[in-house]
């Protein structure tokens, strides 16, 4: 039986022996490869082409002798009248087998040939089956550089894919973002209204969101963005988190590595021979290396980067939730609202859970609301809890300064400077009060203080000497500073705050050379600094800065040469372009169509609820509402910005520093070194070539050399009147109009100030803050004795011809101004221009604007007097005076003494 038994297992064993042989061959890569390229031979056969390209690709990809016949087998279906002649989804499937194999390291044609026959397919079929043609579109759109052509393909399928079927909410939502990037809000809206309810988390919920919300769709536009936004925070916020997590992590494992003698060995034997200064940097310079170099952060970055992109449309959210509180009577109600916006712009930030982060946020928050007593208590009471520690004091100044509270934010960072107890925390305190600077001298200063082997701080120090130096007319030096400046900045790790300065940077150099490529990366990398962090409300302005510079460049490029210029484009350009009213009204319907102005004012509306104390946070808005003199939009900007109680401790700091004699001295010396530049600039011939330009030159070098006037240095009139009636015969504009006013008005007081003692000492006082032609008025309407002279004056005649004649021209150029000067040369007409004045809302804005900007400039009070008194309110216009005073504003003694008189 032992026999017989081992017979049998010797028989069991070698019949699993050989089974397991034959389950190893049936099993094996090369017998699946071979069995791959029978099967796709036979769907091939059959018709069935993106069977046989799927397994064609397998087998290509095998890594067997069978892969060459599968990669001839796959290249010989990549031909274009083949390929014409499958259905589409036929020939869909076997592009992107191909795109699959090329992916993989094996090629089996060129991704361009790929892409031709793609577009090959897309025309054959795009007509009978767009819906196929678009999936083509789409499988070769990331291997093709002309993304016009894949736009304009892609708008033409889209538009066929939903003619045909107007229930295709997918397709509908995608078309409407293509029509979004033309600003085609029409059609964006007749597409996506009929989906409104159940649109959910597609783009079309945003962008028909946003279409609402701009016109005070409140409710619509809330259920739109709130769904949207909701999932998409979450994953913005987890992003975020493992953004700065990746950075702290190689950050410490950097240090370790070096600590533990892991790093190069070269390293270490250039540390031994360093300074301290030395050893710092070339630490940082590693862990910056590292950190660029690191794959982990690289996919860290980019996940944030394409995440990000919910934060405009929470903001946005944030923004309508809250109007809806404002429009909400019913306290209650008004509060829940006022809870949801601030748990949208918590989510932005994602702290919860750490409570003095949360904290912080939400004091920041407060003053996103406008609740800023309650943001000031909460910081408040933060620093008290934290017996107002460094690191405390450096965070809520910090978030003051994002708030536009720069005063506030700077108090507490110099304080933590003084109280910081060692060299770290001396440098780290200095180089966050370096961004909150007054000007660049007091940034250079606190720079300075900085670590100098900060990498960081270096590449500032450059930025801020090529500023220093582009000011005093040294643009050697400038641009030598600004090109050291990028090459330190390029070192460090890609970040917002890198990106951000080396755009500026850029947009620098363009401004010193005119080189459009740097104009080009400048706006770049502030958009792509923007994308990493959009909450930011100094990203923020200075995208929106860029953005509406080119806006304007892209409305007066044809007729100004900006790069001979060495400028920038901007708004108060197009003065130089319309001479009449109809031109001037066709100019500013090219600023309302401009996608530009648009962007611009959507960052603006961020910027004011995000710094709602930074009155560079309305400026933009500001300026394009009064060109287009949209009043109820700068009414309401005028409301807001009396609400927000903007941080004015700048500009008061300015005017009390004319009383400093060597601020002054530096202010003059800056002016001179313009006025230089300016010069040379008229005679460049490249300015020359183009009247227009020149007349720009011109123009510009006429405002400096008033400007120095003002400021009590000698200049030649005659010679200033000369080059303005120059610009005047090479254009007749608006803009040249303006300066030959001026240079008539400089030459008529220098004139009338050695007539009349009086006026001198006037001007002497007060023009340094008060413009010549307010002062010339002045005088007029106060001393008898100067208004004889001003009315005998050969170029006080001038101008009051040049101001009729452009009364001619502009149906709606009345200011109280003018009224004030023609109520002393002819009464008559300046009631009629005193009634156009009363009936003119923009004027009154104007100077309540004015009032909200700069409440203790004597212009300021200078322009509610005159407007008072258009408008023949005397004792108004004499208690505007009179509280001006009180408050300390220097006016003029003899302002006001008629008024009181009569």
């Amino acid at each position: 039986m032992r026999g017989k038994t081992k017979a049998v297992i010797a028989a069991g064993v070698l019949v699993a022996v050989a089974a397991f042989g034959t389950y190893q061959y049936t099993h094996s890569d090369e017998y699946l490869a071979r069995r791959a390229v029978a099967e796709a031979t036979q769907a091939k056969a059959t018709g069935q082409w993106s069977r046989a390209a799927e397994r064609y690709a397998d087998a290509a990809l095998s890594n067997t002798a069978a892969a060459p016949a599968a990669q001839a087998g796959l290249k010989a279906m990549l031909d274009a009248a083949a390929l014409a002649a499958q259905p589409p989804a036929q020939a869909l499937g076997v592009i992107r087998q191909a795109l699959r194999v090329n992916s993989g390291g094996v090629s089996v044609s060129r991704h361009a040939d790929v892409v031709a026959l793609g577009w090959s397919v897309i025309e054959a079929h795009g007509g009978a089956d767009p819906a196929s043609a678009k999936a083509v579109l789409d499988a070769i759109a990331p291997l093709d550089a002309d993304k016009a052509r894949i736009a304009a393909a892609a708008e033409a399928l889209l538009d066929k894919i939903v003619a045909a079927d107007p229930a295709n909410m997918a397709a509908a939502s995608e078309l409407a973002e293509l029509l979004e990037r033309r600003r085609d809000c029409a059609r964006c809206e007749a597409l996506l209204a009929p989906h409104a309810a159940k649109l959910g988390q597609l783009e079309g919920a945003r962008i028909l969101g946003r279409l609402y919300a701009a016109r005070g769709m409140l409710e619509e536009s809330y259920k739109l963005l709130q769904p949207y936004t909701e999932q998409k925070l979450k994953r913005f916020t987890e992003n975020e988190a493992a953004y700065r997590k990746s950075a702290e992590d190689i950050e410490k494992t950097s240090l370790e590595r070096l600590r533990e003698g892991k790093g190069p060995a070269a390293f270490y034997e250039k540390y031994k021979q360093s300074d301290d200064e030395g050893k710092r940097a070339m630490v940082g310079g590693y862990i910056n290396d590292q950190i660029s170099a690191s794959p982990a952060m690289k996919r860290a970055t980019q996940a944030l980067r394409d995440s990000a992109a919910i934060v405009p449309a929470a903001l946005d959210l944030g923004i309508v939730t809250v109007q809806r509180a404002q429009s909400m009577s019913e306290p209650a109600a008004r509060n829940t609202q006022f809870q949801a916006a601030e748990k949208v712009f918590l989510a932005i930030k994602g702290v919860a859970g750490d409570s003095d982060n949360y904290r912080l946020y939400l004091g920041q928050v407060y003053y996103w609301l406008g609740k800023q007593d309650e943001g000031k208590r909460l910081f408040d009471e933060l620093l008290q809890t934290h017996g107002r520690k460094f690191a405390v004091l450096l965070d809520v100044g910090s978030l003051l300064r994002s708030v536009g509270a720069v005063a506030d934010g700077r108090a507490l960072v110099e304080e933590a400077w003084r109280g910081a107890k060692d060299n770290e925390e001396k440098w780290q305190a200095a180089h966050t009060r370096s961004v909150m600077f007054v000007d660049a001298e007091d940034e250079l200063a606190w720079l300075e203080r900085s670590d100098p082997s900060n990498t960081r701080v270096r590449a500032s120090l450059h930025n801020t000497r090529a500023s220093l130096a582009q000011q005093k007319g040294q643009r050697t030096v400038a641009k030598r500073e600004y090109e050291l400046a990028a090459a330190e900045f390029a070192k460090l790790p890609e970040s917002a705050s890198q990106l951000n300065s080396a755009g500026l940077i850029h947009l620098a150099l363009y401004g010193m050379e005119g080189d459009r490529n740097q104009l080009t990366q400048g706006l770049a990398k502030l958009d792509q600094a923007l994308s990493l962090v959009p909450s930011d409300s100094i990203l923020l302005l200075n995208n929106q800065s860029a953005v509406m510079s080119a806006a304007a460049a892209a409305l007066v490029g044809d007729s100004i040469d900006l790069p001979a210029l060495r400028s920038s484009g901007e708004l108060g350009l197009t003065e130089y372009l319309h001479n009449d009213q109809a031109t001037l009204d066709r100019l500013r319907q090219q600023v309302r169509d401009s996608e530009g102005v648009r962007k611009a004012l959507a960052y603006g509306e961020k910027v004011a609820l995000l710094a709602p104390r930074n009155p560079s946070a309305y400026g933009f808005s500001a300026q394009v509402h009064g060109y287009l003199e949209d009043n109820q939009a700068a009414q309401g900007l005028v409301e807001r910005m009396r609400a927000a109680k903007l941080d004015l401790g700048d500009a008061e700091r300015w005017i009390k520093d004319l009383a400093d004699e060597k601020k002054v001295r530096e202010q003059v010396e800056h002016m001179q070194a313009s006025d230089k530049v300016s010069a040379a600039l008229l005679q460049q011939q490249a300015v020359k070539r183009s009247p227009v330009t020149w007349t720009v030159a011109a123009g510009r070098w006429i405002d400096g050399r008033e400007t120095l006037m003002r400021w009590g240095q000698p200049i030649d009139a005659d010679e200033v009147v000369a080059v303005a009636r120059k610009a005047r015969s090479l254009q007749a504009s608006a803009g040249t109009y303006s300066h030959l006013t001026k240079a008539l008005e400089m030459r008529a007081a220098q004139r009338l100030a050695k007539a009349n003692p009086a006026f001198a000492a006037t001007v002497a006082r007060h023009a340094r803050l008060i413009d010549l032609s307010d002062l010339i008025v002045i005088q007029m309407d106060e001393d008898p004795e100067f208004l004889k002279l001003a009315q005998a004056d050969a170029d006080v005649r001038e101008i009051v011809g040049l101001v009729r004649e452009r009364e001619s021209r502009y149906a709606r150029r009345a200011s109280a101004w003018a009224v004030m000067l023609f109520r002393n040369v002819d009464a008559a007409h300046a009631d009629a221009l005193a009634q156009q004045v009363r009936q003119d809302a923009s004027h009154r804005i104007y100077v309540e604007m004015g009032e909200v900007y700069a409440p203790r400039h004597p212009e300021t009070a200078v322009n509610r007097y005159f407007f008072e008194l258009a408008n023949g309110r005397r004792a108004q216009a004499v208690q505007a005076l009179d509280e001006a005073r009180r408050q300390g504003v220097a006016l003029p003694e003899l302002l006001g003494q008629r008024a009181r008189k009569a």
